[in-house]
């Protein structure tokens, strides 16, 4: 990261999903070492005293889990350079039983100069206890204890640790899109980062190079080097067009979006440097949280509209492809082979200044058609978000010799009056024909079992025959007489316990491949069977999007991919579906599904 920060290029990175301690979420406790004293469980292992996790009171020689995380960490202030590690100072970690008399699992790494200040053991369960142990000889020094996604019963700021707490790295905190009421955050104390949103700050001991920065190497003496962390914060929770992403949550999502608006602040004004950039985003961000810069937030949610003044930029026009209208030519109810009809395209200007003398052509770049007027004005568009239609209709024919199903692909450019970019080209395109009748298809073999934990799966074939030669559209379905989310089920299209293991994917005879859903609900969905459930692109909800308490899913959902990628094919020949399983215990079977294919129709 330091690589690429020194080349002067802007590097963001997660604050990380560690829970933050004004929340009471924290995973982590970072202070000094103390002793507590002795355990009497540890005497056989080693000649420890143990740390002290409770400053204020009583020594407490172990911390207790509260929540179950992943693997629990331990780092201390020697040196940490892979390169060059150069640790002499042996700390221990255990995990010991709630009465710590039983030890159930420990690292007991030995640092006697050439070693890694860290240790490591696996998942520490609640009601657990861990306990740090410092080996007879070795120094005091700053611990930082992790309990990864986890909750620690005590616990302490200062998660923020890695790449995000590197000195050029905008760390970025995570805050839920729900909370911009309206489409705006709102500043103040009652707009909160998420809970998982991991907090600051970091005191760095040591240059990368393995040397002391300054002064002393524990909290309490105020050596090192203070960096206030995270940086910014941005939204997460957002929609996305990847699969498996759909909506994308954590500050491994609010570090993109952060610095997608960089990019956006750049490409407005391309003179920037990183620091111009990166101080414009900090010195406008919307305060949230504590006053000021602050442990959780930073200087708060990135402001992209004042970033981008703060940065220089200029309001400009900009315009988009509004609504676009075609009519038929002679009463027809659709465009034709052999007809043709008139445009009307909408303009809008969402920049932030005014578009005057406006004016467009349109061209078109498919064979056989001819665009009989292309030339019209528009009018002046002041203000953001004001829009206007052709003045004059533009028409066009196409010839009788193009294929039913086309579609004409026009292109409008656009001029205007005023700064920004010029001309602008939009594609317009126009379908000929309409949806016609579907052919449905029913899978009718025997029930196919899914692999238990095979990411490989099973694939069932579907011929299919006097179906449409050029798609329109298609639509997919598990089938099923009596829906219901029993174990085993015979009368769903697909039985399954815990559905959330599941990909499935559908080929079309020409080899495109569209992805059906994938670990629907997520990893943790535990609900039963798919029932009369359709996947159609016109849907509002993603089939990604279930829950548990929907079990057994029926109605109509979104896929996780579009099966417009189909269009335009041949429908006739073998369909093929796949469905892998991919995590162990849960089973089940495919029973029955479909597809239903349309196509184009033309009047005469």
């Amino acid at each position: 990261m330091n690589d690429v920060t020194h080349d002067g290029a802007l590097y963001f990175s997660s604050a990380g999903n560690q829970g933050n301690y004004t929340d009471g979420f924290s995973g982590t406790w970072e202070g000094d070492f103390q002793s507590a004293g002795t355990l009497t469980t540890l005497s056989s292992i080693g000649s420890y005293t143990v740390a002290n996790f409770d400053y204020h009171g009583d020594k407490v020689p172990s911390n207790r889990v509260e929540f179950t995380g992943g693997p629990v960490i331990l780092h201390w202030s020697d040196p940490a350079t892979f390169a060059l590690p150069q640790s002499s100072n042996d700390y221990d970690l255990f995990i010991l039983s709630d009465d710590l008399r039983v030890v159930f699992d420990a690292s007991t790494d030995i640092q006697n100069g050439d070693d890694l200040a860290f240790e490591g053991v696996g998942v520490a369960f609640t009601g657990e206890h861990v306990v740090v142990a410092r080996a007879a000889g070795a120094q005091v020094r700053a611990l930082h204890l992790v309990n990864f996604g986890g909750e620690m019963a005590i616990s302490t700021p200062g998660g923020n640790y890695g790449h995000s707490a590197a000195q050029q790295a905008v760390a970025t905190a995570a805050v839920d899109q729900a909370m911009a009421v309206g489409g705006v955050f709102q500043g103040g104390p009652t707009t909160q980062v998420e809970l998982f949103s991991t907090d600051g700050h970091r005191r760095i001991f040591y240059n990368p190079n393995g040397t002391r920065l300054r002064g002393g190497v524990t909290f309490a003496s105020g050596g090192g080097e203070f960096r206030p962390k995270p940086e910014v914060t941005a939204a997460d929770g957002v929609q996305t067009n990847t699969p498996g992403f759909q909506p994308f949550f954590g500050t491994s999502a609010a570090a993109p979006h952060a610095a997608g608006i960089a990019a956006l602040m750049k490409s407005a004004v391309p003179s920037n440097g990183a620091w111009r950039i990166r101080s414009s985003m900090i010195n406008t961000a919307i305060d949230i949280e504590g006053p000021g810069h602050d442990r959780d937030s930073g200087a708060g949610i990135v402001d992209t509209m004042a970033a981008l003044q703060a940065s220089g930029a200029k309001p400009a026009v900009f315009l988009e492809r509004g609504t676009v209208t075609a009519t038929p030519a002679g009463g027809a109810s659709t465009i034709n082979p052999g007809g043709g009809g008139s445009l009307s395209i909408q303009l809008v200007n969402n920049g932030g200044a005014a578009a005057t003398a406006v004016s467009a052509t349109l061209s078109a770049s498919t064979p056989g058609v001819t665009v009989t007027q292309g030339s019209s004005a528009y009018p002046n568009l002041p203000t953001e978000g004001s829009s206007g239609t052709n003045a004059t209709p533009y028409t066009f024919s196409v010839d009788a010799g193009v294929s039913c199903g086309t579609t004409l692909n026009f292109t409008l450019t656009a001029t205007y009056t005023g700064p920004g970019p010029k001309p602008v080209l939009f594609g317009v395109p126009v379908q000929t024909g309409a949806l016609g009748a579907p052919v449905v298809v029913s899978y009718a073999g025997p029930p196919v079992a899914i692999p238990d934990s095979n990411a490989t799966g099973v694939a069932i074939p579907l011929p299919v025959a006097v179906a449409p030669t050029s798609l329109a559209k298609v639509v997919f379905s598990f089938d099923g007489t009596t829906c219901n989310a029993t174990i085993g089920s015979t009368t769903v299209g697909l039985n399954h316990t815990w559905v959330g293991d599941l990909i499935a994917t559908l080929q079309s005879p020409a080899g495109t491949v569209v992805s059906l859903m994938s670990r629907p609900g997520g990893v943790n969905n535990s609900g039963n069977n798919f029932c009369q459930t359709v996947l159609d692109d016109a849907a509002p909800t993603s089939i990604q999007a279930i829950a548990v308490a929907g079990a057994p899913w029926t109605g109509t959902f979104r896929p996780n991919a579009p099966l417009s990628a189909f269009n335009g094919q041949d429908a006739n020949g073998i369909w093929t579906l796949r469905v892998s399983d991919n995590a162990l215990i849960d089973t089940g079977s495919v029973r029955a599904f479909s597809v239903r294919t349309s196509g184009f129709v033309c009047a005469p």
